[in-house]
């Protein structure tokens, strides 16, 4: 650059201002409090040979040649014409219901016998295990979750995102002013609260303190990842995104990002078919170290050497890294 004045303009223009999460170093998630608090934007001042590890790598990188004017990266007035090569994977719908038009058996495919096992036994063990934790009477005396009570469960948590109340009992008011007929009819009051209070994904015996913190869901998170990939297969070209689950609850890995409409929540990285918006495969964000690199390559893994045409923009990478 001929002035420094205009080495910072576009070192502001490239400026990382999308990515949704702060460094992985910081406070808010190493921390065990709970308030969590916007990230200040960091200057990066290369000094030496390594750089710490909380700092951006793909930053780090390009500032770096933006200063040092590397010649590997410079631009050229000539286009470069790639040698894409061809695509070799099978595309489209791997296992089909018997009948596409079935609601139950198209949702069925993710929603599986299975699943609904699973749900059922870890919910049992998780009841055993607090049995002497609480008192309780003789009209609402446990009997053991099955697929059935529990299929009725989840479906009545849909229907109450499609009929708004102010609390969960006035599902089963008796007042015809606010009565919901379908819940009664479905399930008992205090049914759905058993079920409610001892919903357990993932057996607290096996937590270890080197558990992941997704450990009570990672069960279920790696079922729906399974069976995204299993049931359809993408066409060539995937999407590289993020994603924010909204959340303001005590959550230690919850992210803050002032400048977006949905400021607190759980960052999701996606791999999505880009015509359709199909999710590939996905990673919660958690705040335990996992540099944004080894992320990148974890959820593209599946989708590697087959020739897929990869597209990004939620957070700039180096030509290196992209390479």
């Amino acid at each position: 650059m001929d002035s420094d004045e205009e080495h910072d303009k576009i070192l502001d223009i490239f400026a990382d201002n999308l990515s949704d999460i702060p460094s992985e170093s910081d406070e808010s998630f190493d921390s065990g409090n709970d308030t969590v608090t916007p990230s200040k934007r960091r200057t990066i001042v290369i000094s030496s040979d390594s750089e710490p590890e909380n700092l951006n790598n793909s930053t780090h990188d390009f500032e770096c040649n933006l200063r040092l004017g590397c010649q590997d990266n410079d631009w050229s007035k000539e286009d470069f014409q790639p040698n894409l090569e061809k695509f070799e994977g099978n595309s489209g719908v791997t296992v089909l219901p018997s009948d596409c038009k079935n609601i139950i058996e198209v949702t069925n495919l993710i929603f599986d016998n299975d699943l609904f096992e699973f749900f059922c036994h870890q919910s049992n063990i998780y009841y055993n295990q607090n049995l002497g934790k609480h008192k309780i009477s003789k009209t609402k005396k446990w009997s053991p979750v099955t697929p059935t009570d529990m299929k009725k469960f989840l479906g009545l948590i849909v229907l109450m995102g499609r009929t708004r109340k102010d609390t969960w009992k006035e599902y089963w008011s008796t007042n015809p002013a606010l009565a919901v007929p379908i819940f009664p009819q479905t399930m008992t009051r205090n049914r759905f609260e058993q079920i409610w209070t001892y919903w357990h994904f993932n057996d607290n015996a096996n937590m270890t303190k080197s558990s992941s913190r997704l450990f009570k869901i990672q069960s279920v998170l790696d079922h729906f990842i399974s069976k995204f990939q299993t049931i359809y297969k993408p066409m060539r070209e995937l999407s590289l995104d993020e994603g924010m689950i909204p959340w303001r609850g005590r959550l230690l890995f919850q992210t803050y990002n002032p400048a977006k409409i949905i400021k607190y929540g759980l960052l999701v990285r996606m791999v999505c078919e880009s015509k359709t918006g199909y999710i590939c495969n996905m990673e919660i964000y958690t705040g335990e170290g996992k540099k944004l690199n080894d992320s990148i390559l974890s959820l593209l893994r599946p989708y590697l050497d087959l020739g897929h045409h990869i597209y990004q923009g939620f957070i700039k990478r180096s030509i290196q890294e992209a390479e």
